[in-house]
């Protein structure tokens, strides 16, 4: 099924897996942060491992823009979609989340990327997001984006509530 967008749905935010998505990416991140030995600001691994292995990291980076996977918070649910076709491969309403959880690992933080567990009101994963950049900031949208919704909806049963009262009294 191509993306498909309801009428009353808009586009809040769009992310690009990072290379910290892929487990070639990650094994790269773990060698570039592996030697914690400091020259100055640096690290030595990061003096050592980047540039020898830049033609692969290229390689994954252009790879995953090809036919990776994008990560769509929209103002009423949280999708996962292939980026070739559109398709949907995963999807979770956002007033089904109750909580979102960060993991980071070893060979993610070269990268400042993390792995969201997003979990329903019971605790349950729902969907996970591997390799986001600043995972921080984008489970912070999505938490605001999904108590936007619940505000809204929120507010119009009241409205419709009233609506509903006073057309009853007339």
């Amino acid at each position: 099924m191509a993306e498909q967008l309801q009428p009353h749905e808009r586009p809040v935010m769009t992310v690009f897996p990072s290379v910290a998505s892929l487990a070639l990416g990650r094994g790269l991140g773990a060698l570039y942060e592996s030697v914690p030995i400091r020259i100055g600001r640096l690290k030595l691994s990061h003096l050592l491992f980047p540039l020898p292995t830049s033609p692969l990291a290229f390689v994954l980076y252009f790879g995953l823009k090809a036919i990776g996977a994008r990560y769509v918070l929209t103002t009423q649910r949280l999708r996962v979609t292939q980026r070739i076709n559109g398709r949907v491969v995963a999807e979770v309403p956002l007033d089904e989340i109750g909580r979102i959880d960060i993991a980071t690992s070893f060979g993610q933080r070269f990268y400042h990327a993390g792995t969201l567990f997003v979990r329903d009101h019971v605790g349950t994963e729902r969907l996970r997001l591997v390799g986001v950049v600043r995972p921080d900031m984008f489970r912070q949208t999505i938490l605001e984006a999904r108590d936007a919704l619940i505000r809204t909806d929120a507010a119009l049963r009241t409205i419709e509530g009233r609506h509903v009262r006073d057309a009853g009294a007339a």
